[in-house]
């Protein structure tokens, strides 16, 4: 269906659709900048803090989170950040080279003696290297070994742990804890 409206002296005859898609594109270019994209990080940051990406919440309640211009100033004076910034636009913004803030603790929050500048890539694989977990009563050092031990890669860990099971909750066979 046509919307068929009168905008700044044009007649705009686009579908909700269309409009929605050039929102989009929009969108996208203003995150492909390095003012939006550090928009929607620190963003991103927030709402595991908050609860709002309530998947993960259990493993970021209660955090410390900067505020929003201690993180922007923080990131701007990086040299770390303007590299791989400049790596992930050369990439074609390939999403395993974006910069990612990586918590050194992850007992702890975004915090600047906790934070640093990663890719993606690492950031999302740093998980299973630094966490301890404990799966159907054996403790193990990293998900790595205890998937090897149950039989996977240790992704099945890892998707339980984050996605699946809170302290305390079992699903199936499977009870993942974090262990301090």
């Amino acid at each position: 269906m046509k919307v068929n409206q009168w905008v700044n002296g044009v007649w705009d005859e686009y579908t909700k659709e269309e409009k929605a898609a050039a929102r989009r594109i929009a969108d996208q270019k203003y995150e492909n900048t390095e003012k939006g994209f550090l928009m929607r990080l620190y963003r991103n940051m927030q709402s595991r803090v908050t609860g709002v990406q309530k998947l993960k919440f259990h493993l970021y309640e209660g955090k410390e989170l900067l505020g929003r211009e201690e993180f922007y100033k923080w990131a701007k004076s990086s040299e770390d950040f303007k590299k791989l910034f400049i790596e992930y636009v050369a990439s074609g913004y390939e999403r395993k080279l974006a910069p990612s803030v990586d918590r050194e603790n992850p007992e702890l929050g975004y915090t600047l003696d906790n934070i640093r500048w990663v890719t993606s890539s690492v950031n999302s694989g740093s998980t299973s290297a630094n966490v301890k977990v404990r799966v159907n009563g054996v403790e193990f050092p990293t998900m790595k070994l205890a998937g090897e031990y149950f039989g996977t890669d240790g992704s099945i860990i890892k998707y339980y742990l984050t996605h699946r099971v809170r302290e305390g909750n079992k699903f199936g066979f499977w009870e993942v804890v974090r262990v301090n």
